[in-house]
């Protein structure tokens, strides 16, 4: 049997960081991912298919769009801030167990 260390003198964990890494970008990749295998791939009759020219693109190819132009740069900014907010966290706590 292995006695407790002391909470100073042990390795942080990375689990927080893990599970805002998991809910802030692996999560919403899950999502569109399934968003994409719902929703339909091809546009009702009558309206072309595509960017430009009065065309538009299909309901599962415009989920794609707005996921890398909005979603995917929003969920890194909210992971490294929660990130950073996780490290400084520990350094303030870290210095604190010290005094």
């Amino acid at each position: 049997m292995h006695p407790e260390l002391p909470e100073a003198d042990r390795a942080p964990s990375a689990k927080p960081y893990l599970w805002v890494l998991g809910l802030t970008i692996v999560l919403p990749m899950v999502l569109v991912a399934v968003g994409w295998l719902v929703l339909p791939h091809h546009n009702p009759p009558g309206q072309c298919d595509g960017i430009g020219f009065g065309c538009v693109p299909n309901p599962a190819d415009g989920l794609l769009i707005v996921s890398m132009i909005v979603v995917l740069p929003a969920c890194v900014l909210v992971a490294g801030a929660a990130c950073a907010t996780i490290a400084i966290t520990r350094a303030v706590r870290g210095r604190r167990a010290r005094r």
